[in-house]
């Protein structure tokens, strides 16, 4: 299992709320095709869109994750899963509310598990 912050980053003086320029995207790429892990868990992946790209890319640099999912939460901090293991399901758990000085809030990324199949053990949570 690796986990990977990929979008929302800090550039001269603004925030930018859209992909990574091209030579950062193939770098990402190369380091996710170097580690080669079974399941990705990706921060920041923003719209399902941008998710579709990156799977679409790398299985076409030999590394396929046909099993991904994103948190319905908010578009541009949204968390996902990408697996090479079919999964026997996958959880939104964005609507999960927790105490926060007083108040009731929730996980601005929202939250994903997945429950992978029979054998493997328990289920791999992200928050």
């Amino acid at each position: 299992v690796n986990n990977y912050s990929v979008a929302n980053r800090y550039v001269n003086g603004k925030w930018r709320q859209h992909p990574k320029p091209e030579s950062e995207k193939a770098a990402l790429r190369k380091t996710l095709i170097q580690i080669n892990a079974d399941v990705v868990l990706i921060q920041e992946m923003g719209d399902e869109v941008f998710l579709a790209e990156l799977r679409d890319a790398l299985a076409r640099e030999g590394l396929a994750y046909p099993y991904c999912a994103t948190t319905s939460h908010d578009a541009y901090t949204r968390v996902a899963i990408m697996s090479r293991l079919r999964p026997k399901n996958f959880y939104d758990c964005s609507d999960v509310s927790f105490a926060f000085k007083g108040e009731k809030v929730f996980s601005p990324r929202g939250a994903l598990s997945l429950l992978p199949v029979a054998g493997l053990g328990s289920p791999l949570q992200y928050i």
